[in-house]
This record gives structure tokens, C-alpha cells and sequence, in this order.
């Protein structure tokens, strides 16, 4: 399996499903619960040159091991890191509005921003085995971004969670707001 990981998308279950055989064994089972989300990936996240004015696309890929019905929803958060003198990767105090991220084409009408939130929610329940993908284009915005940030790295993180699609557990636990969104 030749995918790039990377290592800073938070989510309640996750198993590499390329690690070893027993990662591989995990992910293809269907004893799950209705909820898990251990298959949250990205790939080509880590560039290893991103220059002012360029733009990438990344993307998230979900699936539900689940047996049943679930709405998801991802939430997601820049900082820019510098490495230390130990080569440690720690948080810099950057500027993130240089940084211009917006869904690609790819996931347009598929994946939708809730107003007033920092929440991405899916158009559709996604079933027990699916896999749906996010894709998003990050823009490093060209003069505003100085010499500053020459070494430094951008890292997204990423925040998915899912909820049943019955009782109307999404409106008690999410609100209406994410309800009126979802097309039918």
C-alpha cells in the first residue's frame, strides 16, 4: 500500500489499514458498531515544497464500518509549526488567513459548509461499507506571505464525527441547523 499518511486527523477509532495484516484484517471487518469512523484518511497531505502562490488539493476519505445509517460531519483547523532545535515540530505564532482553503469541485454538491459553523457535513447518509470522499484547495496566498515562513509548515487538522440518521438524534445532538442543510 504506497499512501502517504498523515498524522494529525483526529478521530475517536483509527487503524492504518496498511500497517500489518492484523490493521488490514480490522478494517475489513463488519463487527464494528454503528459509529466508528477508523477509516478516516488523507493522503499527500506533507509537501515537501509549498511556495507562496501555490495551490494543492488534499483529501479526506470516510467510511463507515458500521451496520447502520449515519450522517458525518468534519470540522477543520490550520496552524503553522517550525521545527525546534531537537528537529521537533512546535507550534508557530503564523498567520493563518495566508493560508485560503475552500471546497474543490470535486466534493461540491456532495459536501456542504454550514452557515455560522466551522462544520462540513455530508449530503446524504452514508451507509454501512461506503466510503465517501472531502476535497479541499488549499491556497498559500503569494505577497502577503514574507520570508517568514520559509521553513515553516502548514498542518490541517481534520475532525470528523457521525451520528444516526434516526430518532432525530441529528437535530437533539447537532441542532437544526445542520438538519436544514442535508438535501433530500
Amino acid at each position: 500500500c504506497n499512501i502517504d499518511w498523515f498524522q494529525y486527523v483526529k478521530v475517536v477509532d483509527k487503524t492504518d489499514p496498511c500497517k500489518d495484516e492484523k490493521a488490514i484484517s480490522i478494517w475489513g471487518r463488519d463487527d464494528n458498531d454503528a459509529f466508528d469512523l477508523n477509516a478516516i484518511m488523507v493522503r499527500n497531505m506533507e509537501l515537501a515544497r509549498w511556495n507562496p502562490g501555490d495551490t494543492d488539493e488534499i483529501g479526506y476519505y470516510v467510511r463507515n464500518l458500521g451496520s447502520k445509517r449515519a450522517y458525518v460531519r468534519g470540522t477543520f483547523n490550520g496552524k503553522w509549526y517550525e521545527q525546534d532545535e531537537t528537529g521537533q515540530w512546535v507550534e508557530f505564532e503564523g498567520d493563518t488567513s495566508l493560508v485560503e482553503i475552500e471546497i474543490s469541485d470535486k466534493s461540491k454538491g456532495k459536501w456542504e459548509k454550514v452557515a455560522n459553523t466551522d462544520y462540513y457535513i455530508y449530503q446524504g447518509e452514508l451507509k454501512p461499507r461506503e466510503v465517501v470522499e472531502l476535497y479541499f484547495k488549499i491556497h498559500l496566498k503569494g505577497k502577503e506571505t514574507n520570508n517568514d515562513y520559509q521553513g515553516k509548515r502548514f498542518i490541517l487538522k481534520g475532525e470528523f464525527e457521525a451520528i444516526q440518521t434516526t430518532h432525530n438524534a441529528i437535530e437533539d445532538q447537532w441542532g437544526t441547523e445542520f438538519r436544514n442543510v442535508i438535501k433530500p
